[in-house]
């Protein structure tokens, strides 16, 4: 029998986005949101961190991943630079 605790998950860019924030995706967070040291000061990690994650948006490696809790069929947020 095991009885040690689980290991806490350790903080990633995706994983505060989707699951902490409760964005559906990468790609609609990046979309709407462009200023990279107002997204790393909140997150509170490296500005560059950012740049890494905003980078797989634009060169489309990240798309929409069209999940049922789609926010960009639900929501209207005009891009905010």
């Amino acid at each position: 029998m095991n009885n040690a605790p689980a290991k806490p998950k350790r903080f990633s860019i995706p994983r505060a986005i989707t699951e902490d924030l409760g964005y559906c995706c990468m790609w609609f967070f990046f979309s709407r949101f462009g200023r990279t040291g107002l997204i790393a000061t909140r997150l509170g990690v490296d500005p560059r961190s950012v740049r890494v994650y905003k980078s797989k948006v634009t060169n489309g490696e990240c798309t929409c991943e069209n999940k049922d809790n789609c926010m960009k069929k639900l929501v209207k947020i005009p891009r905010t630079y």
